[in-house]
C-alpha cells in the first residue's frame, strides 16, 4: 500500500478531488482527510478505478490534509499521479 498526502496549509471545505493517473494507476484507492496530518478518515473509497482523470465528488468534507490511499495497483503493482494532465 502506497499514499500520497497533500498540505493544504489551512482547513478547507473540500468539493472535487481530481486525479490525473499516468498508465500505472491504481485500480483500488481511497481518499482521506485529516485536520493534523495523523489521524485520516475515509471519506471515499475507489474499488473500480481504470486510470485516466478521476473526478471524486465530495460533500460536507473539511480538512486540511488529503491523502490517496492506494490499496490495489494495475498488475505491475505501481502507481503514477500527474501533477496536471498530459497532453
Amino acid at each position: 500500500m502506497e499514499w500520497l498526502t497533500i498540505d493544504l496549509e489551512d482547513k478547507y471545505s473540500l468539493e472535487q478531488v481530481v486525479l490525473h493517473w499516468q498508465s500505472a494507476y491504481a485500480q483500488e484507492y481511497s481518499i482521506q482527510v485529516s485536520d493534523d496530518g495523523e489521524n485520516f478518515t475515509d471519506v471515499m473509497s475507489i474499488t473500480d478505478g481504470d486510470g485516466e482523470e478521476d473526478v471524486i465528488d465530495l460533500s460536507n468534507v473539511a480538512g486540511r490534509y488529503v491523502r490517496i490511499y492506494c490499496t490495489k495497483a494495475v498488475p505491475g503493482n505501481v502507481y503514477a499521479i500527474c501533477r496536471q494532465p498530459l497532453r
